[in-house]
């Protein structure tokens, strides 16, 4: 009799929470059509340290946070922040300057960090970090003659293969480029040179079967020129090159370069080498490389430079980050600048704390964006490392004015003449790398609301489980999160770990758990969810 009751009392409980679901679901519909709400927020994720890249991936963001010992940290986010882990390179031949990491189409990661003056001096180091955090290789590159040296471009191979494109060189070996496979062999390592000078990489775009390259050579007179060619697959040369030279100045230095959205070209920014000058040059170039505007952007009293640019999803602009210098301290910018060469806005943040007059600094490195907000990495002396989520108008800092910059427009030459390579002979060699894993992140908002936080807290709440209490077998109320799920662990009543579901089903078996009450842990790539189950 009493199992017909507690059968009837489940038969309620699973109509109950359908209902619930539906009702969830119903919510969360209603909540993205209704809701129009642009949330922006400001926040640090450590006391000391400062992010140097963030790379916007299929399931959240990477982030390169440098800490206080100055080592590497390579962190996995989901899409609100949240940590899900993170490697710290604490090998004394890391560097803690590179910024070169990727996503390959496998949900997979290269990075490519920059080594300093020991056995890996310069040299092409390159680890491979699968999508749960763990690391699969380190590997590092070089000639038949000694090491392949020089600050690494990394690049994603064409064509949505799995693999990676990396450039660099130094001491000899500069104009070198390697393509290698998703576990790092090589496939082929070619030197390229035009006017028989040494070419420098700064930027590489994967294209249909081939890559963009954009490197720097010394053109002499402390003259530096700047090459834009295109090459297949195969590294072999397709003929569209063009190159061009500042008939006064630098064309750009400590260029940054960004491929514009929709087939508009190329946008330059790069900033001259003399702190009397105070100016940045921007260029943009269309799909053939040729120059359709230059203009010099100048501030009268202080000096500014651009660390990173992003293009806008029409492709008719760009929006950059990088760092006003005052006199007694430094603050975070970040501007937009239309293709036709007018500066839409520009703002600049103060410190985000109130100790101006003591020099606290801040400075904007990197920059992604995402469903027309804007993420923007960086530091403040005092603060840590900050992340600042802004508006697609630039908008949303815990500080900020306008900043007026005036405009004079520039002139280069073209400087063509034919680009070889050569063929060459390079090796690999597996290494060991000393890293760690623990994952600690003191995170502290400083203003705004995280974008989409209410929908991350009502997806959180719409997974049940039914029928709960349960005999046999359990189900999920929502299937999305299930879809993406990679692991389920079940822990009795005093933690001790008693069941694991390495595969994933609608419907899962507990009738072999003895009765009791259970906390279920369900891991798919965005997050973890919690629930409890009773077991009779």
């Amino acid at each position: 009799m009493w199992l017909k009751i507690l059968d009837k009392e489940f038969k309620i409980q699973i109509i109950k929470t359908k209902l619930m679901k539906n009702i969830i679901i119903l919510t969360l519909l209603f909540y993205a059509f209704t809701s129009h709400a642009q949330n922006t927020a400001s926040f640090k994720i450590a006391d000391k340290g400062r992010i140097e890249k963030i790379l916007l991936t299929a399931d959240g963001y990477v982030t390169i946070y440098v800490d206080s010992a100055n080592h590497p940290n390579i962190i996995k986010w989901d899409n609100y922040f949240n940590p899900i882990w993170k490697i710290s390179f604490i090998d004394s031949s890391i560097s803690p300057w590179g910024r070169q990491i990727i996503e390959s189409s496998d949900g997979s990661f290269y990075y490519a960090p920059t080594t300093v003056e020991n056995l890996y001096w310069s040299s092409i180091v390159i680890t491979k970090i699968s999508g749960n955090g763990s690391i699969l290789w380190h590997k590092n590159y070089n000639w038949n003659t000694g090491l392949l040296k020089g600050i690494p471009v990394l690049a994603n191979a064409c064509n949505n293969e799995n693999g990676f494109i990396v450039a660099g060189g130094m001491c000899g070996t500069e104009g070198t480029i390697i393509r290698a496979d998703e576990n790092g062999n090589i496939l082929w390592c070619k030197q390229y040179y035009y006017q028989n000078l040494n070419l420098f990489a700064i930027s590489i775009f994967p294209e249909n079967n081939g890559y963009t390259i954009i490197s720097r050579y010394n053109k002499g007179s402390q003259k530096l020129a700047h090459l834009f060619y295109r090459i297949d697959d195969s590294g072999n040369i397709i003929p569209s090159h063009k190159s061009y030279v500042n008939d006064s100045l630098d064309i750009f230095y400590y260029e940054n370069i960004v491929k514009l959205n929709n087939g508009k070209g190329f946008a330059c920014t790069g900033g001259i080498p003399n702190p009397s000058v105070k100016s940045q040059a921007i260029t943009f170039l269309d799909t053939a490389f040729n120059i359709t505007q230059s203009i010099l952007l100048m501030q009268d009293s202080v000096q500014f430079n651009i660390n990173d640019l992003v293009s806008t999803p029409s492709g008719n602009a760009f929006i950059a980050c990088g760092t006003i210098w005052g006199h007694t301290h430094y603050d975070g910018c970040l501007l937009k600048v239309n293709i036709n060469g007018t500066v839409e806005w520009c703002y600049k943040t103060a410190p985000y704390t109130n100790n101006i007059g003591n020099g606290i600094d801040a400075e904007f490195q990197d920059m992604i964006i995402k469903n027309n907000y804007l993420y923007v990495g960086g530091f403040g002396n005092f603060d840590g490392a900050i992340i600042a989520i802004l508006d697609s108008n630039g908008t949303g800092f815990c500080n900020s004015t306008s900043y007026p910059l005036t405009v004079s427009n520039r002139t280069y030459v073209s400087d063509d003449s034919l680009i070889t390579y050569t063929i060459r002979n390079s090796g690999v060699l597996n290494i060991n790398l000393n890293t760690s894993n623990f994952v600690f992140i003191n995170k502290h908002q400083y203003c705004g609301v995280m974008p989409g936080f209410e929908k991350q807290e009502l997806i959180l709440n719409s997974l049940l489980i039914y029928p709960n209490p349960a005999n046999e077998y359990i189900e999920f109320s929502n299937e999305n999160i299930l879809d993406d799920a990679y692991k389920i662990s079940i822990y009795n009543s005093i933690g001790q770990l008693v069941k694991t579901y390495n595969e994933i089903n609608k419907q899962l078996y507990i009738g072999d758990l003895r009765n009791g009450v259970y906390m279920i842990e369900i891991f798919n790539k965005n997050s973890k969810f919690v629930r409890k189950l009773i077991k009779y």
